[in-house]
């Protein structure tokens, strides 16, 4: 441990951990194999394992396993450490998968991508602001910037290319690819649109 009150918790159960900054693994008293780089990182969590949480406040509050969280508020979680149990998730970016609660299996790489993510699961989203919305939804793939990024619970839609499907809330089944194809449907299902601007009055 290296920094203020880094691993300060640290007790004979908590074993193989690195924690390095100001107040990294702070909390931790029971977790094992885990990797905190950077001020705040890993901060609250308890007894999480087998996690790498680099940048400040990375993984801050998250008691998950098996996470990898890069950059600056990654995968932070809520101020309710105990109930940010989401695990196996990488996340990379600023503040990409901050306020990540109990969601599983993602991949989140991006500025801001899946900023507002909680329990989604199964997800790929791949770009700036990629699925910025992306609450409770699950099985999705956004990859471009800003697409499906008002999706807040629209599940199994594929997305390609910079704002495709960007203001879809709640649409499922759908699969654009362009740059903003479909980009203004809100709540339409079972759509293929393929193509630079395809069906960007499509809402249905």
């Amino acid at each position: 441990y290296g920094g203020f009150d880094a691993g300060k918790c640290s007790d004979t159960d908590t074993e193989y951990n690195l924690a390095i900054g100001y107040q990294s693994g702070c909390a931790l008293c029971a977790g094992d194999h885990n990797v905190f780089l950077g001020s705040h990182s890993g901060q609250e969590a308890r007894i999480c394992g087998c996690n790498v949480f680099i940048g400040y406040e990375s993984g801050r509050c998250n008691s998950g396993q098996y996470n990898l969280l890069l950059g600056y508020q990654a995968g932070k979680g809520t101020s309710t450490y105990q109930d940010n149990t989401g695990g196996c998730n990488v996340i990379l970016g600023y503040t990409a998968g901050c306020c990540l609660v109990t969601g599983c299996d993602n991949v989140i790489i991006g500025k801001d991508a899946a900023r507002f993510i909680s329990c989604g699961n199964d997800n790929i989203l791949v770009g700036r602001e990629a699925g910025y919305c992306n609450c409770t939804a699950t099985c999705n793939v956004f990859i471009g910037a800003t697409s499906g990024r008002c999706n807040t619970t629209g599940s199994c839609n594929t997305f390609i290319g910079k704002g495709a499907g960007a203001y879809n809330v709640a649409c499922h089944h759908n699969t654009y690819v362009g740059s903003d194809a479909g980009c203004q449907n809100v709540a339409g299902t079972y759509n293929s649109i393929l193509g630079a601007l395809s069906g960007t009055l499509l809402n249905g």
